[in-house]
């Protein structure tokens, strides 16, 4: 009995000593764990928060500074979700720290990335009323954030597009579309064969214009040898109207003379030989000055050139 009772008082000391042990451990270990962190608020509104859990990393700067211990929908505000968050003591967090959500887009992951912190602000370490740690604000939306949140839609409106695709490639408008191609290879079989009459069109216009400057270029040349033929003429005519010229002022002289030497019965004479002679010089003014307008045979048949029209005249057509 008596070595029942050692072995019994032995094996209850040793439990005992076994549960405080245990008990300690624990003890010095939420004592261990809990006096070198610290832990924030974060109240989240903007971001979505699918794939943030409790225990996802919160990092700054890319490196690992704590993690989050609990969240939950806001009481005062059905819209923000309420973050807490536990980091290292010593972390740097700042007046001017931000909190926002950085996600995988590939595993859908999410953790909480700390931005923004300067070194000139001063810590945050004041608590707000009514809140049991230091609040951390949330920062803007990034480009994942926006990408994320834009991304339910943008996929909505591939469905559409695709929906709509499927309805306008039916069997009916595949039929129209079909018909509406063999229009368009006729139309172009017709469009190639117009085009090689136009083309053949367009060669006899090239003759034509080829021909036509022939033509002018003739006309231009017997032209110039009508001018030429002309000219020589009108000379040679006034040149016999010099010549003539000191023969009608001798006749009119000798008329002159004629009616002071003349009887009354003559005087009528010598009167109609100088109204005679004075019809004469008027003709032959006026065949010099229709010569000198005949002097350029061109302007009659091609009309005048261009630098000798009048102000204006050469605009109109």
């Amino acid at each position: 009995m008596e070595t029942k009772a050692k072995y019994m008082l032995v094996g209850s000391t040793v439990s005992i000593l076994s549960i405080l042990l245990v008990v300690a451990m624990i003890w010095l270990s939420e004592v261990g764990g809990h006096k070198d962190t610290k832990k924030y608020t974060i109240y989240f509104e903007k971001y979505s928060l699918a794939g943030l859990q409790k225990d996802s990393a919160v990092t700054m700067k890319g490196i690992g500074v704590g993690n989050v211990t609990k969240l939950k929908i806001s009481p005062n505000n059905i819209e923000q979700v309420k973050v807490i968050i536990e980091l290292n003591t010593g972390t740097p967090v700042k007046m001017d720290t931000e909190a926002v959500i950085d996600r995988n887009l590939l595993t859908g992951l999410a953790h909480i990335d700390l931005i923004n912190s300067h070194q000139e602000a001063a810590l945050l370490n004041e608590i707000p009323p009514g809140e049991d740690f230091p609040i951390i604000p949330e920062g803007q939306a990034g480009l994942e954030a926006m990408i994320t949140a834009t991304l339910p839609n943008l996929l909505a409106n591939v469905d559409n597009m695709v929906h709509n695709a499927n309805e306008m490639f039916s069997p009916e408008n595949r039929q129209l579309l079909q018909e509406m191609l063999l229009d368009i290879s006729a139309a172009t079989k017709k469009l190639s064969k117009s085009q090689a009459k136009l083309s053949n069109l367009l060669e006899q216009v090239a003759e034509l214009a080829g021909e036509s400057r022939t033509v002018v270029h003739n006309l231009d040349q017997r032209a110039a040898a009508v001018e030429k033929s002309v000219t020589e003429t009108i000379v040679m005519l006034q040149e016999k109207i010099k010549s003539v010229t000191p023969l009608i002022m001798q006749l009119q002289n000798t008329a002159s003379n004629l009616n002071e030497a003349v009887s009354d019965s003559a005087g009528t004479i010598a009167l109609e030989v100088e109204y005679l002679t004075e019809e004469l010089v008027k003709t032959a003014q006026q065949v010099s000055d229709t010569l000198e307008e005949y002097k350029k045979p061109r302007e009659i048949i091609l009309g005048p050139d261009r630098s000798s029209l009048g102000p204006g005249e050469g605009e109109k057509e």
